[in-house]
């Protein structure tokens, strides 16, 4: 019965020791997923990379009606979302106040094509144009749009003063930027955001750190929005009218 019981005993030990083993290698399958996922988040690629754009076309729906319903309800002519991932953004722009005009731009090269098939029609109809582009070189005239949208992509900008003020360049007089996102240094998920950042080499800034980089882009009245219980940051700027003469030309859809 000694023999038994001491049998018995290294038994239970050999489980538990097998038990946290695999727990351990559990987590750490779950870090890796998730490092890759944020990392395809920065920019899509292959088929791992157009299943995360499809997506961010459910899961940043909350965030960006909550960014929109910060901006005034004005009519625009034309307008531009920056990283336009799934394309989702774009299509509910075309029909935010019949937008004639709806342009998305995204540094991936399969993230556009989702975007594209998700707004066949609209491309059909001349009223839409995905262009795979870098935020640091806009392939726009100057003062083309009079909306520039930007959600949970700032992050991820090369130079964010540098790209601000190629966003102001492309916007009319009177024109605004509307940027909105999941994470601001600061917040009550500081803890998970820290995770994100270290794994996906993202931006980390706090509501005002933000608010400064557009004043000191040249963005004039900017308001800044924050919903601490969801850790939500929204910035909206404009376009000086005096900083330029004339509307631009608006981009071509061919």
């Amino acid at each position: 019965m000694v023999v038994f019981g001491a049998d018995s005993t290294r038994m239970q030990r050999s489980a538990q020791v097998l038990c946290v083993r695999d727990v351990s290698l559990q987590r750490r399958h779950i870090v890796s997923f998730m490092t890759r996922f944020l990392r395809q988040c920065r920019r899509p690629s292959g088929l791992f990379g157009r299943i995360v754009a499809r997506g961010m076309n459910v899961g940043h729906i909350p965030v960006t009606l909550w960014g929109l319903d910060h901006l005034p309800g004005d009519p625009h002519k034309a307008v531009l979302d920056v990283g336009c991932g799934g394309g989702a953004t774009m299509r509910r722009l075309a029909g935010y106040h019949a937008s004639p005009l709806v342009c998305g731009i995204d540094l991936s090269c399969d993230s556009a094509r989702v975007s594209r098939r998700r707004n066949a029609g609209l491309l059909e109809e001349g009223r839409g144009l995905v262009a795979r582009a870098n935020v640091t070189a806009l392939p726009f005239a100057d003062g083309a749009f009079d909306l520039v949208t930007a959600v949970e992509t700032h992050y991820f900008w090369p130079d964010l003063d540098h790209d601000l003020k190629e966003v102001l360049r492309v916007l009319a007089p009177g024109g605004r930027l509307m940027i909105a996102g999941e994470d601001y240094k600061g917040s009550k998920f500081e803890a998970r955001n820290i995770r994100w950042v270290k794994a996906a080499g993202m931006r980390h800034l706090t509501p005002e750190e933000l608010c400064q980089a557009c004043v000191g882009a040249g963005f004039a009245d900017v308001q800044m929005f924050v919903d601490e219980d969801r850790g939500w940051v929204c910035a909206v700027g404009t376009r000086a009218v005096q900083d330029a003469d004339g509307d631009g030309e608006r981009p071509a859809t061919s």
